[in-house]
């Protein structure tokens, strides 16, 4: 439930949400930690080649299983948060629950019977076998999901978290135990994912408490398929953007090898999401309360800080992974996975558009404009795909990683637009930023080249030293130029309050902020920082 201005106020209620979407957050890095260990752990013992196939099988079953949720998770957070009864919660619950079931059933038949045909629609007979041992995880992960969505709703985070990160940790461990004893094939390791759906699904109902749950009701079953097919239409394109490029590669000839290497090319592009997302988690339900009472100019002064951040912090790190885009991949992954390291780059870059995307969507969320919103991504998905038929056509793998970017920077334009029309609010660009930026490249690349210069291909230390060289070049920069103003540090400094970090945290991370910062006044000792209850919303 979006909070109202007069919560806002209350840092006391603004301090519980912000607290509750933490551990949303910290469930979503676990979770993402694991499974970028986990990608890991599989690269080194399948290779390029294994990694490619399992790739691919993952791709189909990702969207047969976003068809098979209808858009529903999102529907029973909304319905279970503006429930009152216990019982009106479990009847929302079971009839969630038998629609995703039927939908699963039906859609394990299909994608066990089609195994073979898609299979030869991208020349890889190998993958029937891994769509089918797959196809079996597929309604316990959409049972999970659902339960997910209905401890959202209720605001039990904690559980939530926990439910999150249980799947790619104990995914992680039964991989590791298998390479340990090196038995570990494509085979077995989608049946490892497999058999963490399954476990997952089980500890869903047991930290849910649904024992005793209402028959279905066919009222609650058509209002949320007709809420729902809006944001299937969302979630499908978002799937087909985040899986196309991989099957479309193949489709048109790349070796399967090339395909793993660019898989994992993409999937650690996506990384760099979660730097941001904390920032769209508590901007949106500040947005929401501030545009509820009119409150324009703060609510322009929110994007601004947003924006600023996306600027002057995330885009100069975006740019130093670009730049030692090949010494990532080598120091994560064995050296056939450098031949997607120019595709790397060219994702992280468009990472940035990305997540400027997020930041103005979450504004047209909160103004209401979900519908206009699924357009956008609808009409960027389909871009994608048509640019990805001809550009990985022609220059391979570096074609279709120019096609996400492309499709991230429109998706980015064309929300500002909407936004920018709904709502009047803009951004003003800054001159500064984008030399900001020039001086982050150059610099950065020629720290890149110096090292590159020594003898250090054979030693496993070589790419790290060159990504420490980067990384260091890039801060030494932002610390001289000092990009933040003294409003930056003010809001961010308010926000962290706000959140309630534990103290350690909270001092590392405004003291960080306060070496970036122009003109730098201690705005709050050292000693009293914690005590400050100022929150945004007043700030601003």
């Amino acid at each position: 439930m979006k909070p109202t201005d007069s919560e806002m106020k209350d840092g006391d209620s603004f301090g519980r949400f912000a607290g509750g979407s933490l551990l949303v957050t910290g469930g979503i890095f676990v979770s993402a930690s694991s499974l970028l260990l986990l990608n890991v752990v599989l690269s080194s013992a399948l290779g390029a080649y294994g990694m490619g196939l399992v790739a691919l099988s993952t791709r189909y079953v990702t969207i047969i299983s976003v068809i098979t949720m209808a858009g529903i998770p999102p529907i029973v957070t909304q319905m279970v948060a503006a429930s009152e009864t216990s019982s009106h919660r479990g009847r929302i619950f079971s009839t969630s629950i038998g629609i995703i079931a039927a939908l699963s059933i039906v859609s394990v038949v299909i994608l066990v019977l089609a195994s073979e045909a898609l299979a030869y629609a991208v020349s890889t007979p190998e993958i029937s076998a891994l769509l089918i041992i797959q196809s079996i995880g597929i309604p316990f992960t959409t049972v999970s999901v659902t339960v997910s969505a209905q401890l959202r709703g209720l605001e039990e985070f904690k559980r939530y978290s926990m439910l999150q990160a249980f799947g790619p940790v104990l995914n992680l461990l039964v991989v590791i135990i298998l390479v340990a004893g090196g038995a570990i094939d494509p085979v077995l390791a989608v049946t490892a994912g497999a058999i963490g759906a399954i476990l997952t699904a089980v500890l869903a109902f047991s930290i849910g408490g649904f024992v005793q749950v209402p028959r279905p009701s066919s009222d609650t079953a058509r209002s949320m398929l007709t809420l729902g097919l809006p944001l299937l239409m969302v979630a499908l394109s978002w799937s087909v953007i985040d899986g196309v490029d991989v099957l479309i590669l193949r489709y048109v000839g790349t070796s399967v090898g090339d395909v793993g290497a660019y898989s994992n090319a993409y999937v650690l592009s996506t990384y760099l999401r979660y730097l941001v997302e904390p920032l769209a988690i508590v901007i949106m339900p500040m947005a929401s309360g501030l545009l509820a009472a009119s409150r324009r100019r703060d609510t322009q002064q929110l994007l601004n800080a947003g924006t600023r951040y996306i600027a002057v912090l995330f885009t100069p790190l975006a740019v130093a992974f670009a730049v030692a885009g090949r010494s990532v991949l080598l120091l994560l992954y064995p050296s056939e996975f450098a031949v997607a390291s120019g595709s790397f780059s060219v994702l992280v870059l468009g990472t940035v558009a990305l997540t400027f995307y997020f930041l103005v969507s979450r504004i047209l969320i909160a103004q209401g404009a979900t519908a206009l919103l699924s357009a956008i991504v609808c009409a960027s998905c389909a871009l994608d795909v048509l640019l990805t038929f001809i550009l990985s056509r022609v220059i391979g793998l570096l074609g279709a990683a120019i096609s996400s970017s492309v499709s991230f920077s429109i998706m980015g334009i064309l929300a500002y637009a909407a936004m920018k029309r709904r709502t009047g609010l803009c951004v003003k660009p800054r001159l500064q930023d984008g030399t900001l930026w020039i001086l982050v490249l150059i610099a950065d690349s020629v720290s890149y080249w110096a090292i590159s210069l020594l003898p250090l291909d054979t030693y496993w230390w070589g790419p790290l030293l060159q990504l420490g060289a980067v990384l260091a070049t890039n801060f030494l920069v932002l610390f001289l130029y000092r990009p933040l103003t003294q409003s930056d540090f003010q809001i961010v400094c308010d926000m962290l309050d706000s959140i309630g970090l534990p103290s350690i945290i909270k001092r590392a991370a405004v003291g960080t902020v306060s070496m970036l910062t122009r003109n730098q006044e201690k705005v709050y000792p050292e000693a009293d920082i914690s005590a400050n209850e100022t929150s945004p919303s007043e700030t601003l």
